[in-house]
């Protein structure tokens, strides 16, 4: 741990503080995603909502993300990573305040969905900042970032099922994120952050093990950037594309499904509840501490090996005797590094282009949420849960099957310039 520390606090990168606070902020942002869940059953009580309704006030969150995600890429490369994140905080402030203050259920809908919205932009921003403050190994930066939306996720709960026990009051935790969300808004706001100008760009770099970032740079430099036109002419973008949405999928259904799919195989709720906590706990350290070594062993094969473990320990806890259903609480640790990871290849294969090439994974990948759960349960509610949750573990090794396309794609040719 002392390890970890020491690279995040020490490790040379220009404008560490922007750094601290995009990894402040990815740990609200992973507790407010967690929090939806646990208060769920609470607002359907306090507000008389039919389950439709419920999910539907769910959904109004996930739309708001989705929304962002498309656009906010786009805008983040035209008025700075600074404003962009600036925006995303303030309406994700704006957003939990009315969450947690809502007077009605109007207002509880407009909350949700701003959060949304503000954790859509702020997320595009925050992950856009890695290539411009980190010298070398992003990979390393990427997971640390996302390892803190793992840490979020992780307590979270434990602080909402308190407040749920012992104030019976669903308000706590999203007061307690306002007040974070805002603290960070105001640190924010005198920061110095770094900026890109963009340059005409070469060709698109070399196959992904053996490209490198060229355009890491400081406030007033400029960075080599490849068109968007080149990028969508790229089928290696594609690959990503399809690679991101299908992790997202499987995360989805580990979530939403895990746990009824434990009670079916003989675990108590109290068990199944638990065995989620202790997968996001793998999944936190998988991105701390395995994650900075992701570099040497290649990106690209770093992600291939991730999804293939994942996949196997997943059927291995599904099928195989009760006793080794705790398989599927290891694969937490690889199936971490796998979404920071996608993010940094496409980073480094698109120089310049970062926010709107991640903008349009993340969109993707919001989809992935969207639908991930529901597809799990058309499927159960035609072939069975056993058979339904197998979609995680076949999602993965479609995953490394379109990383693994994305390797083997030759680099582009003057023909995109």
């Amino acid at each position: 741990m002392r390890a970890a520390l020491r690279f995040i606090i020490f490790a040379r990168m220009n404008h560490r503080k922007p750094f601290m606070v995009a990894l402040a902020t990815m740990t609200l942002f992973g507790a407010l995603d967690m929090i939806r869940g646990v208060v769920a059953p609470s607002l359907r009580v306090d507000y008389a909502l039919s389950d439709a309704h419920l999910g539907m006030l769910l959904s109004v969150s996930a739309v708001g993300y989705l929304v962002a995600s498309l656009i906010s890429g786009w805008v983040t490369e035209r008025v700075g990573i600074k404003r962009g994140v600036t925006a995303g905080l303030f309406i994700m402030v704006v957003g939990v305040g009315l969450t947690a203050f809502a007077p009605s259920l109007a207002a509880l809908v407009v909350g949700y969905a701003l959060s949304g919205l503000g954790s859509g932009a702020m997320e595009i921003g925050t992950n856009a900042l890695i290539p411009l403050v980190a010298e070398q190994q992003q990979a390393r930066y990427f997971n640390a970032l996302h390892a803190c939306y793992g840490l979020g996720a992780t307590l979270s709960p434990f602080l909402a099922a308190w407040s749920l026990h012992a104030l019976h009051s669903w308000q706590v935790p999203y007061t307690v994120e306002f007040f974070g969300l805002l603290a960070l808004l105001i640190l924010v706001l005198p920061m110095r952050y770094p900026r890109v100008q963009h340059v005409v760009a070469r060709p698109l770099p070399p196959p992904l093990e053996e490209a490198a970032l060229s355009g890491i740079v400081a406030e007033g430099s400029t960075q080599a950037s490849v068109r968007m036109a080149e990028v969508y002419r790229s089928p290696v973008f594609y690959a990503l594309l399809v690679a991101i949405t299908l992790n997202v999928v499987a995360e989805t259904g580990v979530a939403n499904w895990m746990p009824t799919l434990l009670r079916h195989l003989g675990s108590t709720s109290a068990q199944s509840a638990l065995a989620l906590s202790w997968f996001y706990a793998l999944y936190t350290l998988g991105r701390l501490f395995i994650g900075p070594h992701v570099a040497r062993i290649g990106l690209v094969r770093s992600v291939v090996y991730a999804c293939l473990l994942s996949a196997v320990s997943m059927l291995i806890g599904q099928f195989g005797a009760h006793s080794l259903t705790f398989f599927m609480i290891l694969s937490g640790a690889s199936f971490g590094i796998i979404f920071p990871t996608i993010s940094a290849l496409a980073s480094e294969k698109f120089p310049g282009r970062t926010a709107s090439v991640l903008g349009l994974l993340f969109t993707s990948a919001g989809l992935g949420a969207a639908f991930g759960a529901s597809m799990i349960g058309w499927i159960t509610q035609i072939a069975g849960l056993m058979i339904g949750f197998s979609l995680v573990s076949a999602a993965l090794f479609l995953s490394a099957l379109a990383i693994a396309f994305a390797r083997r794609q030759p680099p582009e040719r003057d023909s995109l310039s």
